[in-house]
């Protein structure tokens, strides 16, 4: 789509909004009494109905957790417009993408898009279990004034269910294909009536694997999860409360595992392909496995012997004999879509916890003060076949040392404190606190690399390192009525947070290919702001414009060379700058009735300006591919998301999302290592995505109990899953897919406590990617993850 046209869609969807703002008061005005459903939100640190807070948000209760079926970081995807979940080495590392900000994998940046856990910061590594939350909240564009430590894409908060002053809680059972068994429950228990309540939950759940090896036959995608929680809360007397959370999760099983996407070969006259630009791309690893290679280096016969050592090639690849890994792609077309070549096993290991405590103190009826503790933990060790195809050139393993898998561990403590109140008669709500966070983490990537064993072995090459991160910050912001001043319903809301933050990193001596460095400090301070006017047009509508800007820090590449080494480039070395962002956003809440029936139309248009934006690159070092963190002078994010539903009758309810996001580099070039890298199109964001849903409450006599149906279809257009498709990493672009996800259930059944439901997700079975890894820059070769297959199944419920 050409920019103009795509700035015409954007002007034109403000143009719509901006009637809708001179047609629904009146649509209002007309209706009776009945009001759409409320659903109450934090975003500003305090519970609002969300139609009442001026941001773009999306949230979800425990109800809507259970009939959207969002049980996993993906599933978030399919409900949330503009939301990207992408897997970059298997499954199991996820990373979150939202209007255009994320992380890139092996960089060592903050992430953008930040996860909270009780309004505590949680760092995984992995994929999480969702079970016995409160609400999920999706937060989006800046938070630098509330919120931890700065994020410049948005926010996740995941609140668990806090104990109730009751006895009852909940037993639920799920069976479905590929052996899948899941347990969930949750008992309160109410130990002193209105003075202290315990709560515990757990979940546990198995499931084969779906995706076959066939290099040796095995299944991956297997899941093993055990979670459990406990949760007291104490209430000493009516202006006093702290509650408690501890949490303690392990998942085991197996990644899915990436699959050769695209590989560069040379041609049958030797020449090598082009990129787009021009220049000649890599070749390294389809001109290393060949025939003719094997052959020169071992004497006749030598690939013969190396298949024989490797008979997992053969199985996985038939043309391997003749056409080496050039053939790879041909012989993947005849291969099943939910199979792959992996000469490692994807084997997944994590084990995390944390513990929240927050205690709230009514120090007055206009003063409230508050303290959030946290601590968290996080460790996993992943193996990953990284390329996707059925030969060494790159492993998660170490064959020389006998290491195996990738190992991320982090760890970190929080505290925050705030005072929270009203003054002026009511007129001004305000926020002011403090927040320190400390965290460490540990990484250890053995690799190995171009392996011809049983003939010759490869490079074993280890990257084994320890990062630590800390941040103060004190903000404050404030919401004033303007309504006894100026006009009923206007309000202006100002805030600012000024954040300090170290970055430590300690290259160790196990064997790193870094080691022997002295440890390296870099130190970032910068404000985070936010103002914005919002008008409560009638009960039922608010509009409102804001601008931002918030930052995440710099650091340290940890596998890049040290700033103080030689090389061919110019400074710092493996030192990257913070990333600054300022956003303007206007937007429309509607919550109310359109023609006597509920309905609500939120709509947000938004501008973003990056300065430093930062990515990871692959270049070669010394003879080595390692990864840098490199800033990007300017960037420009801009897009709009909506999001609305209507009633038209008591047993129907009609739904979609959406969201239109343009993301470009504006300064596209920059220097590593002596070259000059050229990037875009801009990585893990679809242009256009959005999810059309209907739910239907089927006839049923009121004592049998409610019977509803529900139906979601989401859709996106292709997209991206490395930064320099139009240069030096051609073919990782993923095609656009659908996804049709399916739930009955049969609630009350004739009046029980008993509930039984059906439920089927990608229903048609659809064959998409849902992330990759771009590693054809330094051998040639880009691997894609495929997205889960159809998955369907039976539960039942029981609440006492």
């Amino acid at each position: 789509m050409h920019t103009s046209l795509k700035r015409k869609l954007l002007w034109g969807t403000g143009s719509a909004v901006v009637a809708l703002m001179t047609v629904l008061p009146a649509i209002a005005e007309a209706q009776d009494s009945e009001k759409s459903e409320e659903i109450i939100v934090t975003a500003r640190r305090r519970a609002e109905d969300i139609q009442k807070v001026p941001a773009g948000i999306t949230a979800f209760g425990a109800a809507q957790l259970a009939q959207r079926q969002i049980q996993t970081d993906e599933d978030l995807q399919v409900s949330v417009p503009g939301l990207t979940i992408r897997t970059v080495e298997g499954s199991n590392q996820i990373f979150y993408s939202l209007r255009g900000q994320t992380v890139d994998g092996f960089s060592g940046t903050a992430t953008a898009v930040v996860p909270y856990v009780n309004d505590v910061q949680f760092n995984s590594a992995g994929a999480a279990s969702f079970f016995d939350l409160e609400s999920v909240q999706v937060l989006k564009g800046p938070q630098g004034t509330l919120f931890g430590r700065n994020a410049t894409g948005g926010a996740i908060l995941f609140n668990t269910t806090a104990p109730r002053d009751e006895f009852g809680g909940y037993m639920e059972a799920r069976v479905g294909n590929y052996g899948y068994v899941e347990g969930t429950g949750a008992l309160n228990i109410p130990i002193v009536k209105d003075k202290v309540a315990f709560r515990v939950a757990f979940d546990i759940a198995d499931r084969r694997g779906y995706q076959e090896n066939l290099y040796d036959g095995k299944k991956l995608g297997e899941m093993e999860n055990r979670y459990g929680r406990g949760s007291l809360a104490l209430t000493p007397n009516d202006r006093l409360k702290n509650v408690t959370v501890f949490q303690y999760g392990h998942s085991g099983g197996s990644s899915a595992v990436p699959v050769g996407y695209s590989i560069y070969s040379r041609d049958a006259n030797g020449v090598a392909p082009k990129a787009p630009d021009g220049s000649t791309l890599v070749t390294s690893a389809a001109d290393f496995y060949s025939p003719a290679t094997f052959n020169f280096l071992f004497g006749a016969g030598g690939w013969d012997r190396f298949l024989a050592g490797n008979p997992g090639i053969l199985a996985s690849q038939p043309n391997a004999q003749t056409l080496g890994l050039a053939g790879f792609l041909a012989s993947r077309e005849t291969q099943p879509f939910w199979s792959a070549a992996s000469v490692v096993d994807g084997a997944h290991n994590q084990t995390n916890y944390f513990t929240t405590n927050t205690t709230t103190y009514e120090l007055s009826d206009n003063v409230t003060l508050k303290n959030i503790i946290g601590y968290f933990y996080d460790r996993s060790v992943d193996v990953a076949g990284e390329t996707g195809v059925p030969y060494g050139i790159q492993y998660t393993a170490n064959l020389a040392t006998g290491d195996y898998g990738n190992y991320y561990g982090t760890k970190g403590f929080s505290e925050e404190f705030q005072v929270q109140g009203k003054a002026l008669n009511d007129a001004l709500n305000y926020i002011v606190g403090a927040f320190y966070q400390h965290s460490s983490r540990h990484t250890y990537y053995p690799q190995y690399y171009f392996s011809a064993l049983p003939l010759a072995p490869g490079l074993g090459v280890n990257n084994d390192n320890i990062g630590r991160t800390t941040n103060y910050a004190i903000f404050a912001q404030a919401t004033y009525d303007l309504s006894s001043k100026l006009l009923d319903g206007l309000s202006v809301t100002g805030g600012v947070r000024y954040s300090w933050e170290e970055s430590k990193l300690l290259q160790l001596q196990r064997d790193s290919a870094f080691s022997n460095l002295p440890e390296q400090k870099v130190k970032f301070n910068k404000p985070s702001w936010e103002a914005g006017l919002q008008y409560q047009v009638t009960p039922e509508i608010l509009t409102y414009v804001k601008g931002r800007g918030s930052w995440r820090g710099g650091g340290l590449s940890d596998s890049g060379p040290h700033r103080n080494a030689s090389f061919s480039a110019i400074p710092p070395g493996n030192v990257f700058q913070p990333e600054t962002v300022t956003d303007v956003e206007a937007g429309l809440k509607y919550g109310g009735q359109v023609f006597n029936r509920p309905a609500h139309l939120n709509v947000d248009l938004y501008r973003t300006w990056i300065n430093g934006t930062q990515r990871s690159e692959f270049p070669n070092y010394q003879g080595a591919q390692i990864a840098v963190t490199i800033n990007l002078p300017k960037a420009t994010v801009q897009g709009i998301e909506i999001d609305g539903t209507i009633k038209p009758t008591e047993w129907l309810t009609l739904g979609a999302s959406g969201a239109v996001t343009e993301a470009t580099f504006v300064t596209a070039s920059v220097l590593v290592l002596g070259n000059v890298f050229t990037f875009g199109p801009w990585a893990d964001v679809p242009k256009y995505s959005g999810t059309l849903y209907t739910q239907i409450e089927l006839p049923m006599a009121p004592e049998w109990g409610s019977l509803t149906l529900r139906a979601d279809l989401y859709a996106q257009s292709a997209q991206y899953f490395s930064n320099n498709n139009a240069t030096i990493l051609p073919g990782t672009r993923l095609p656009s897919y659908k996804l049709l996800n399916g739930k009955l259930d049969w609630h009350d059944i004739k009046g029980s406590n008993v509930s039984i439901g059906l439920f089927a997700r990608n229903i048609t079975n659809e064959k998409y990617y849902s992330g990759g890894l771009a590693q054809g820059a330094g051998f040639g070769v880009n691997a894609a993850n495929v997205g889960r297959p159809r998955m369907f199944g039976a539960q039942i419920r029981y609440e006492f």
